[in-house]
């Protein structure tokens, strides 16, 4: 039996209003239908709203049985070299990718993290490096710009 490699998504609150249907998870759900992925494959969602969440959950990524989900897709409100847990506003909310690449230091190897958010990766290739040497990551990517 091959072993199927999953989805591990981070989505944050996007406008701080309960009506507000904008969420990643539907694409997520049908890529799972699309792939026919096993029950402990399928993409993992959760909500993270704060700074704190965003920790914990990350460590909950790096757990054991979680092995298997070798995508990490961090699905957040951005700036250059950042993302932001809930309000942008609030500069207690940004998150740096040097604080990103300290929280999962050597922790990352055989995954790959995608940055669905504005303009995280619009920065230098040296950035870029570091976070991959420092996390042991096997791939980044994300956006460099603005996007709807």
């Amino acid at each position: 039996m091959s072993k199927q490699n999953g989805v591990f998504c981070l989505e944050t609150d996007w406008t701080g209003d309960l009506r507000d249907r904008n969420t990643v998870k539907p694409i997520l759900d049908l890529v799972g239908d699309r792939m026919k992925l096993k029950r402990n494959a399928a993409p993992i969602y959760s909500k993270t709203e704060y700074r704190e969440q965003l920790e914990r959950q990350l460590k909950t990524w790096q757990l054991r049985k979680y092995a298997n989900f070798s995508v990490l897709y961090l699905s957040f409100h951005g700036d250059s070299a950042c993302i932001y847990c809930g309000d942008r506003r609030k500069p207690k909310n940004r998150v740096t990718l040097e604080e990103l690449a300290e929280l999962l230091e050597g922790k990352c190897k055989g995954k790959i993290i995608h940055f669905g958010s504005c303009c995280t990766l619009n920065v230098k290739k040296p950035v870029i490096n570091r976070f991959l040497k420092q996390t042991h990551a096997l791939a980044v990517s994300g956006y460099t710009n603005e996007i709807d």
